[in-house]
């Protein structure tokens, strides 16, 4: 099933008293449920980079007890895999953050041969895939290389400034909500409404305002209500619903207020059938939206540059490896500067666990100049099939390799600095 559709399920198997075993669901940053990229909220977020983890960890709070959460299919989302960097940057943040949420976390797909919206027709294009048609690596399959070659069996506790809330974790607690009004979900047509009269031409138009101006969460029908609803819009980083019988649709307020999108203002005597989910509550009507706002002062933006750490502390020759994330779709400040600072313990050992402080690290680079095969790709004219010397060329530009980087050692601390991270890019830097 959906991501949007667990907490739906969860309450309709407890209602009619149903035995499930797990929930199987899956979800993409760009599935719809999030902002998009150019919509900014009231505090002028304009990219959640935590709604994807925030809505996992939503549904995994959902569930019962023991009842195991299988994200069996997530990726950086159609069509991002051609190839770019900002796939491996969404793996290390949603390892990071989903590690301690889900049973399963499975990758879609391992090969971009897929056939769902076409076959490929290029060596490094294609809708999905980790790998080319021939086998090339691209940026997320390095991502998965690193995270095997050097992610231990320990989680360092882990401090980020600005603060990663949550690890992804949503705060809605300080939500509110206030109805603002009726709008019709059907922008008029003065054909139609000459056949059609009243008030803005009811059954008219092509479903304009819901479609242009809202996401939907089909919620269930039999469930929705304005908490549900609200719930979801909250938790996903929207700050206006509307309610239109059983659907239930999320919306930023910098959008649906241009009447240019289709919400034409209705009169508050065309939304007033009950909700499904809570007859006492009013959820519009077949043709209109009653639209609420959304009002949470609590809810923080969430940091682009994120990392964890592990130790492997049964290694004959124990290390503390770093993994950071910088995923930024859409517009973002640029590349940043990042500190790392480990804090070492008795002995000058780095987090306890019996590592040196060498003043030596060891760094791999995932960004549009490493681990990428896109640029060598782009040399050869973006060739269709590269011949056995060119794909050898590829495979080449699309290993991660490891360089050198100084440690600062100061009292207790061992320190790194990296001067320019840029957007999209994730970066892997091991102690020993």
């Amino acid at each position: 099933m959906q991501l949007n559709y667990v907490t739906d399920f969860v309450a309709a198997c407890e209602k009619m008293g149903i035995e499930y075993d797990f929930v199987s669901t899956h979800m993409y940053p760009n599935d719809g449920m999030c902002p998009p990229n150019d919509a900014p909220n009231k505090q002028g977020q304009a990219f959640n980079a935590d709604c994807f983890p925030g809505l996992v960890k939503a549904a995994r709070a959902s569930l019962p007890a023991g009842k195991p959460l299988y994200l069996t299919e997530y990726s950086v989302g159609c069509c991002g895999e051609n190839p770019e960097s900002n796939s491996a940057a969404l793996i290390f943040r949603a390892v990071g953050s989903l590690h301690d949420t889900v049973e399963v976390l499975s990758y879609w797909t391992f090969s971009m041969i897929f056939e769902e919206d076409s076959e490929p027709t290029a060596e490094l294009q294609g809708t999905f895939g980790l790998l080319s048609e021939h086998g090339v690596p691209k940026p997320g399959w390095a991502a998965f290389q690193l995270l095997h070659s050097h992610a231990g069996d320990t989680l360092l506790p882990t401090v980020s400034d600005p603060p990663w809330v949550g690890s992804g974790a949503v705060n809605t607690s300080g939500c509110t909500m206030a109805p603002i009004g009726c709008f019709a979900d059907e922008a008029p047509q003065p054909v139609c409404c000459v056949a059609n009269p009243g008030p803005s031409c009811q059954g008219c138009g092509a479903h304009a305002c819901k479609l242009n101006s809202f996401a939907h969460f089909d919620n269930a029908p039999e469930l929705n209500s304005p908490e549900t609803c609200g719930r979801h819009c909250a938790s996903a980083g929207w700050d206006v619903f509307g309610l239109q019988q059983g659907d239930c649709r999320c919306g930023m307020a910098s959008n649906w207020q241009q009447h240019g999108q289709g919400c034409v203002a209705n009169t508050a005597a065309n939304c007033t059938e009950p909700c499904p989910g809570a007859s006492s509550a009013v959820c519009g009507s077949q043709w209109n939206l009653r639209m609420f706002d959304l009002d949470c002062p609590d809810r923080q933006k969430a940091p682009n540059v994120v990392a964890f750490a592990t130790t492997n502390s049964s290694a004959a020759q124990p290390s503390v490896s770093v993994f950071l994330s910088y995923w930024s779709e859409g517009g973002s400040p640029g590349p940043q500067k990042v500190e790392l600072q480990v804090k070492l313990g008795s002995g000058g050992a780095i987090g306890g666990v019996g590592v040196p402080a060498s003043g030596q690290a060891t760094l791999y680079r995932i960004d549009p100049d490493h681990a990428n095969a896109a640029k060598v790709w782009k040399s050869m004219a973006s060739v269709a099939t590269p011949d056995a010397a060119q794909l050898a060329q590829l495979q080449a530009a699309a290993m991660p390799t490891a360089e050198s980087v100084a440690v600062s050692i100061s009292g207790r601390a061992a320190s790194v600095t990296i001067d320019s991270v840029p957007p999209n890019s994730a970066y892997v830097i091991t102690l020993r």
